[in-house]
């Protein structure tokens, strides 16, 4: 015992305290990690410029296919309340096209008492099975093509949604 360790502590201590090794074991592996980074930052580089080219490329091809405003927001909004005068008697929304991948929004007006339904047909959206209930201040997001696709239709007389959609 030269250095005041038990044998069976000098194999404690090389074997389950070999952080020290492992330390430099990580140390090693970060400095061939870098090497490799700062040896192609040349080809990182001159892989940047080309970005722009590969987003315009994708932006082409998916307008192409017959998309419009490809990864842009659009610029404005429609918005308007619909009544629907008379109790149980489905009314049509007004025609909007919908931007691919946005939604038309419906809500029902905060002050309705009654149930709104929202559905394909006009007889869907006057059939209580069938139509998609909104209660006041209630809202639903649909990713449709045009606007015109969708009645609704209050159980009280005058009650109504209000709606929006972005627009091209």
């Amino acid at each position: 015992m030269p250095n005041g360790l038990t044998p069976e502590q000098e194999e404690f201590l090389r074997t389950q305290l070999n952080w020290f090794e492992k330390l430099g074991q990580l140390v090693s592996f970060v400095d061939e990690y870098l090497r490799l980074i700062i040896g192609n930052q040349n080809k990182l580089l001159s892989i940047l410029p080309n970005t722009q080219a590969l987003a315009d490329a994708i932006n082409n091809l998916v307008a192409a296919l017959g998309a419009s405003g490809v990864l842009k927001n659009p610029p404005k909004i429609a918005s308007s309340q619909l009544l629907c005068p008379v109790a149980g008697t489905a009314v049509q929304l007004p025609g909007y096209e919908i931007p691919y991948d946005k939604e038309f929004v419906i809500k029902a007006l905060p002050a309705n008492f009654g149930t709104i339904r929202v559905g394909n047909t006009k007889m869907e959206a006057e059939n209580a099975q069938l139509g998609y209930p909104l209660l006041g201040n209630e809202a639903v997001g649909l990713k449709i093509k045009n606007s015109e696709q969708l009645w609704v239709c209050a159980t009280i007389a005058n009650e109504g949604v209000h709606w929006i959609v972005e627009q091209d």
